[in-house]
């Protein structure tokens, strides 16, 4: 009957919509760029969780995303699972070395841990890489005065003066490896 026939072309068109929907549905959530970009706003918003499965199903569609590796790095060390941390880190390294801000994470890392020495090579690489970043500058001056490298210390932390002259942390720091360094 035509009325049954009309039905039957009203449910196909309709499933044909949904099934329409359906496919960029997927094809958005198969989007690597899109799904990294979800992940970080829920990061930046402090959705650990929500940014963590977003990064996972990033690195399921792209298992080489280094900044995806990298931003689990970031979760896990908001989350203080240390050896988690470095591992995501680590491999965000191996794949793209040349970014200086994974480099900084990974010494944070084992700067957070107390673990100066480990924290050195790092943030050295980073100062090398950027002479003028402030943060990784600080804490290789750290790094070498809790190591009780003196003389690195104060070259590291003295160029800093512009900047962190207000700092008491800063002043104390550097005038004790000034003072063990026998650089009055």
């Amino acid at each position: 009957t035509p009325r049954l026939r009309c039905a039957a072309l009203l449910l196909a068109f309709a499933a044909g919509f949904d099934t329409i929907a359906i496919a960029a549905d997927n094809a958005h959530a198969a989007d690597p760029q899109a799904l990294f970009q979800q992940g970080q706003a829920a990061l930046q918003k402090g959705n650990l969780g929500e940014a963590e499965q977003d990064f996972l199903k990033v690195l399921a569609v792209d298992p080489q995303a280094a900044p995806a590796y990298a931003n689990l790095g970031v979760i896990a060390m908001r989350r203080k699972q240390w050896p988690r941390a470095l591992e995501m880190l680590q491999k965000a390294e191996r794949m793209a070395p040349s970014m200086a801000g994974i480099r900084l994470n990974i010494g944070l890392v084992y700067y957070r841990q107390s673990k100066y020495q480990e924290a050195i090579a790092p943030f050295e690489s980073v100062v090398r890489d950027m002479p003028d970043s402030l943060q990784a500058r600080y804490l290789l001056g750290l790094c070498y005065f809790f190591s009780e490298r003196y003389a690195d210390a104060t070259n590291m932390l003295e160029p800093l003066w512009a900047q962190e002259s207000d700092n008491l942390n800063y002043l104390y720091v550097l005038g004790n490896a000034a003072y063990k360094a026998n650089r009055p």
